[in-house]
């Protein structure tokens, strides 16, 4: 087919890039292979299953999509599926505007060495690291504490070098629990790879971008970055002096320990979920998972302050032998001036609707939220046929993208629903209240954990649509079903259970007033409790009464 390109997708969403993304490849049209879709064939096959759909397809060039190929973890492995699945044509083009012509050649002259190269150093940082973690073992424990109000300034330390990541409930949280102590009248020095999204101008913001990336394994990337973090990261924000440093744990990083040793200052560690747990349930798994979990231990043992979004969380902690005194369970919020209802017209709505194709006369659910298991979107695309069949002026919104997109989007055809339902893919989180508020309510249909044990999430999707003041339909499952009161502030469903999903987005749409009367009540709530500024402040109350 001339014109055409197979392209190896390894960016979250291609939804606003296939238009520009053919114009850089000199090509008419696409057809995307996705790296979930290699993965799960495993190697050879993934690699066979490549080949035949670059070959069946005719296209004249096979290219690698990443967000920088520089920076591209296992980037040798990408390459050499290119090189094997086409004897024509190949590329890798990445967002930071570059592209790279991808050859044998290349491969055998230069990509694996630099493969190679990077594998050795990062087994002599394991071994650097194991070696640290020996001599911590016995280490006796000083904790460190500060006077009320004492918190002028304080090191807020992002690690987890995840990039690309535009929108999501961490993108949320960072820039919520930053610009919440501003608003306390705390000053915040942010040390990050990159600025966080959505920051006020108190913020001070020094990037320390990885001067060694070795793209071997991401674990080895993570070490390197948490070396370079620890050598050049304290020098930075001594200058600032702060009281207390603040980090959202990461991935393999226990530079924070050495932030707080260092400079004789509290530890605050925001600990979101055991990193060891997320990789091998929803992750690609670990290849050093005990390292990782000594890793992780050794932080939490270390900090004098551990603040958690759920009680779940807190339990498998103090299961873990941390002290409860230490932990703070503290909800996550949202930013009451960016989720107001009334910065936006009816006619503003209107024109939104218009733009994204809505039929004026619709009633929309919407949905913001990573399209993977946890956000329950398998069991929201099982619903969405049975309420279609019963409102025929139905009509569903949803916002983001994520592994399981193309499954949600085949489901929806097969069902013949796919017509009453928009995609939009990913939009950066601070125009999300723009395409909320064309729903006239929403959901947030989350599953229990895989495992079986307790589900510890608490959704920031959720206090954004309470914030946004209309009618919410959840899953009835830990903390959501304590924040959310069934019938008053919304409706509440066994989580998993299609059709109980589909009989509530049936109410709602029948019934406007009553997901009116919920939105309303669901707002005060918000407001009253679940603000980022009071977050903020609950962290500090904690911090000075260790």
């Amino acid at each position: 087919m001339p014109g055409h390109a197979t392209v190896l997708n390894l960016v979250q969403s291609v939804d606003t890039d296939e238009k520009e993304l053919c114009e850089r490849l000199g090509v008419e049209s696409i057809t995307f292979l996705s790296g979930k879709e290699i993965r799960d064939k495993g190697t050879i096959d993934g690699l066979n299953h490549a080949a035949e759909v670059h070959r069946s397809s005719g296209s004249r060039l096979f290219a690698i999509y990443c967000p920088d190929w520089s920076r591209q973890p296992r980037r040798h492995i990408a390459y050499l599926l290119a090189c094997i699945a086409s004897k024509g044509k190949r590329a890798a083009v990445d967002r930071k505007n570059r592209k790279i012509p991808l050859s044998w050649q290349g491969f055998i002259f230069s990509e694996l060495p630099i493969a190679i190269r990077d594998y050795f150093r990062g087994v002599r940082l394991l071994a650097k690291t194991r070696l640290y973690l020996d001599e911590e073992q016995n280490r006796e424990v000083v904790r460190r504490k500060i006077s009320r109000g004492g918190a002028r300034s304080i090191a807020y330390l992002r690690t987890d070098l995840w990039y690309d990541i535009k929108a999501g409930g961490s993108v949320g949280h960072v820039a919520g629990v930053i610009n919440g102590f501003g608003k306390n009248g705390v000053r915040v020095h942010v040390l990050s790879w990159e600025e966080p999204a959505m920051l006020d101008s108190i913020a001070r913001f020094n990037a320390i971008e990885p001067v060694e990336f070795l793209t071997s394994e991401r674990e080895f990337a993570l070490l390197a970055y948490n070396d370079q973090l620890i050598n050049s990261g304290i020098k930075i924000v001594t200058e600032s002096r702060p009281d207390a440093v603040y980090a959202r744990y990461s991935l393999d990083c226990f530079a924070p320990v050495e932030f707080s040793r260092r400079l004789n200052i509290p530890l605050i560690i925001e600990y979101n979920g055991s990193e060891v747990w997320i990789e091998k349930n929803w992750g690609r798994g670990l290849l050093y998972p005990d390292l990782s979990q000594k890793i992780e231990y050794h932080v939490l043992k270390n900090a004098d302050l551990i603040t958690v979004v759920s009680k779940p969380l807190k339990d498998e902690l103090t299961s873990r032998g941390i002290e409860e005194k230490r932990i703070l369970v503290n909800p996550n919020s949202v930013d009451p001036s960016m989720f107001n209802p009334d910065r936006y017209s009816s006619d503003f709505i209107a024109a939104r609707r218009r733009e994204l194709k809505i039929p004026q006369d619709s009633v929309v659910a919407g949905f913001i939220g990573t399209f993977s298991p946890w956000h329950g979107v398998e069991v929201l695309a099982e619903a969405i046929p049975k309420a279609v069949e019963k409102c025929p002026n139905l009509h569903f919104l949803l916002i983001g993208s994520g592994p399981l997109i193309d499954d949600i989007k085949n489901l929806l055809e097969n069902s013949g629903a796919i017509d009453r339902t928009t995609f939009t893919g990913i939009i950066p989180q601070d125009q999300a209240p723009k395409y909320l508020m064309c729903a006239d309510f929403f959901l947030s249909p989350h599953v229990p954990n895989p495992d079986g044990t307790p589900f510890f999430g608490s959704p920031t999707k959720l206090f954004e649509y309470m914030a946004l003041g209309k009618g919410i339909i959840a899953s009835n499952l830990e903390q959501i079903g304590e924040i959310i009161t069934d019938c008053e502030t919304g409706i509440l469903v066994p989580p998993g259970d299609s059709d109980a999903l589909a009989d509530a987005i049936i109410s709602l749409c029948e019934n406007p007033e009553l997901g009116k009367q919920f939105g309303d009540a669901a707002r005060k709530v918000a407001l009253s409790k679940h603000t980022w500024k009071d977050h903020a402040s609950r962290i500090l109350n904690a911090l000075y009464e260790l």
